[in-house]
This record gives structure tokens, C-alpha cells and sequence, in this order.
């Protein structure tokens, strides 16, 4: 590429456009620091669901992905119901935390 004008500006012809630069294909590692409880909370939930599914298992990570698809679905019609006010609720108060249904332990 030359560089015309400016030592350092590119011509619009000669830009790169955010199409090339913004494509991503491999996926992005995402950790999260759950406390104890909620940490035994999700396991509980995602044992649960390998049974309801008959499964040999269903891992954290599919649980959490399966959790942001619900909250990033394109078509709000096709959004799980209320789980995105609830997340918001959370985010807004600041409550992260999970108390157990009594009884669970």
C-alpha cells in the first residue's frame, strides 16, 4: 500500500474496512469467580438437567452459554420470558449472591 498526503494517512481507497478488521472465528475464554454456594447451586442445577435430559452430563460451561444465548436472542420474541429484567434487577441492585431454597443444602 502507498501512502499519499500525510506520512502516516492512508487514502479511503486504501482503508482497511471494519468488516475485515472486526472478524473473529475462534472463541473468547470467559472466567467468572462464583462463591461456594452458587458454585454448588449450578452444579446441583446442571446434574439435574442431565438427568431431566438423560445426559451423562451437563457442564457449567454449557449452562452459562446456554444462559447467554437466552439473554443475547436477536428476536425479543423468541427470549426466555422475564430473564432479562431479572438479570437487570441483579445487575442494578448489585445482588450476585444465591440463597439455597430451604431445605437444599
Amino acid at each position: 500500500m502507498s501512502r499519499r498526503g500525510n506520512k502516516g494517512r492512508f487514502t479511503d481507497e486504501e482503508l482497511p474496512t471494519a468488516v475485515e478488521e472486526t472478524i473473529r472465528t475462534t472463541p473468547i475464554r470467559v472466567t467468572v469467580d462464583l462463591a461456594p454456594g452458587l458454585h454448588k447451586a449450578l452444579k446441583r442445577w446442571c446434574n439435574g438437567a442431565a438427568l431431566d435430559l438423560d445426559l451423562t452430563d451437563v457442564a457449567l460451561a454449557q449452562a452459562a452459554r446456554a444462559l447467554v444465548v437466552e439473554l443475547t436472542e436477536p428476536d425479543a420474541a423468541n427470549r426466555l420470558p422475564g430473564l432479562e429484567e431479572r438479570v437487570r434487577e441483579r445487575l442494578r441492585a448489585g445482588n450476585y449472591t444465591h440463597t439455597a431454597p430451604t431445605g437444599v443444602q
